[in-house]
């Protein structure tokens, strides 16, 4: 969130004036505890504040913090120790990983407050292979959880050394979005990475910003029930903050690969101009129908509204005449008419792919 000195000033005043509790409440519910400690160094808002734990167990918010984030860092530290055996016992065995979402930060070490349940990778057309090879290091599904047919990823796997669980990818996402951004996309823009002793692929900054956000959104049923994640949009805050040119105009190149690309990113990119005022600069900028969709958005309460309390907003920004003719094929009536199309039939397939 960018804010001027005299902002952090007062905002500072407010927490230290009783807020603080609600402020941790909030973070830890949404999974953002390590962003909210980073930001609080950052700004110096518990600047004074000496890290202190009381006789009835108490602490200032100074020592909650620093707890909280090193407790995190521990995690990460764990999970990121599995990820380079994983992908050492797959390098062996001739593959390289894609390794998607938290995985990828675990990686790269950016960025270091994201947190993650789990271990995504993606190992295309042999991720039966790669399940096998992480079996032999003893690591065991869940007694008696099932998971649909055709499903893009391996049953989630554990190992008590690894705080969550893994799942070898087939296919980067469910069947909706994998339409969208498609794993041969994917594949393709993914970059050789060498470090930590062993060789991984990753995705470059704006591929791998444009696929969490079709995770949030698709993936995680965002477009279905009418939501947007919070812990999601403010990963998406700072991944596109740290955009360069070069990025955001590759951002925009991909996402007018599909009609709906662009118009969940023009709403996406309205709620973080909204809510964190992340500045919005070209080739993007803030459409007057992706402001109103965030308010409707914003002003619900409750989960959802309905089991598809979201797919009229997604029909109406993705049928939109303006927004289509943005794209490469939208300058003709036909033009648009195929987009439109495209529109409709990202949003009936079912959510896993068919198999003859």
């Amino acid at each position: 969130m960018v804010q001027a000195p005299d902002e952090i000033l007062a905002l500072r005043s407010r927490l230290n004036a009783g807020a603080w509790d609600d402020v941790v409440a909030a973070a830890n519910m949404r999974q953002l505890l390590p962003a909210l400690g980073t930001e609080a160094n950052r700004k110096h808002l518990t600047a004074g504040i000496p890290e202190f734990r009381s006789s009835d167990g108490r602490v200032t918010i100074t020592l909650a913090l620093s707890e909280g984030i090193a407790r995190h860092q521990a995690v990460r530290a764990a999970m990121l120790d599995r990820l380079i055996e994983l992908v050492g016992l797959l390098n062996a065995s001739g593959m390289e990983p894609l390794l998607l979402k938290g995985a990828r930060t675990l990686w790269t070490g950016i960025p270091g407050w994201r947190t993650m349940g789990d271990l995504d990778l993606l190992t295309p057309g042999r991720a039966v292979e790669a399940q096998a090879v992480a079996v032999r290091a003893g690591y065991t599904p869940a007694a008696g959880y099932e998971q649909p047919a055709n499903w893009h990823h391996e049953i989630n796997l554990y190992r008590d050394d690894l705080p969550g669980w893994l799942e070898f990818h087939d296919r980067a996402a469910m069947h909706r979005a994998d339409i969208l951004l498609s794993t041969e996309t994917l594949m393709a823009q993914s970059l050789r990475d060498s470090r930590h002793d062993g060789i991984a692929r990753i995705l470059p900054p704006h591929t791998d910003l444009l696929y969490c956000v079709i995770h949030h959104h698709v993936s995680h049923r965002g477009d279905k029930y009418g939501r947007l994640s919070t812990k999601g949009l403010y990963e998406f805050a700072a991944a596109f903050a740290d955009l360069t040119d070069a990025g955001r105009h590759e951002l925009l190149n991909l996402a007018v690969s599909h009609p709906r690309l662009v118009a969940i990113l023009d709403l996406w990119l309205a709620a973080a101009a909204e809510r964190f005022r992340m500045p919005v600069p070209a080739p993007f900028s803030i459409q007057p129908d992706a402001i109103a969709s965030w308010k409707r958005m914003s002003h619900r309460t409750g989960d959802a509204i309905g089991n598809y309390g979201g797919i009229l907003n997604e029909l109406r920004m993705g049928l939109s005449g303006k927004r289509l003719s943005r794209m490469p094929d939208g300058a003709t009536w036909l033009g648009r008419q195929k987009l439109r199309w495209s529109v409709m039939s990202s949003l009936l397939s079912p959510a896993t792919r068919k198999t003859v």
